[in-house]
């Protein structure tokens, strides 16, 4: 699946997972996309359930899918600190 550009992309502080996340929403043409990929992806066993995240011909991010997102929101979570959520979050498109 490729994606030209997301509709919103911020690094965030989340108390639920206790550290920061890169949220991300998907324009509405590429949100049923991305529900499909992912949920195909959920259905895997790690490490198969990884989506790779490239910018040009860099792999920025693989994260885990753990089930089907649907919606077009997207939390890339981990254990990121400040600086390597918000760098993350800029390659993806993140305005400061």
């Amino acid at each position: 699946m490729s994606v030209t550009q997301l509709e919103e992309v911020e690094a965030a502080l989340d108390s639920n997972v206790g550290g920061w996340v890169i949220r991300m929403t998907f324009r509405d043409e590429d949100a049923q996309r991305f529900a499909e990929l992912s949920g195909r992806a959920a259905e895997r066993s790690a490490p198969q359930n990884q989506l790779a995240v490239v910018l040009g011909d860099r792999l920025v991010s693989a994260p885990s899918i753990a089930q089907r997102i649907d919606g077009g929101a997207v939390e890339i979570s981990g254990n990121f600190t400040s600086e390597e959520a918000k760098s993350l979050a800029r390659e993806l498109g993140a305005r400061d």
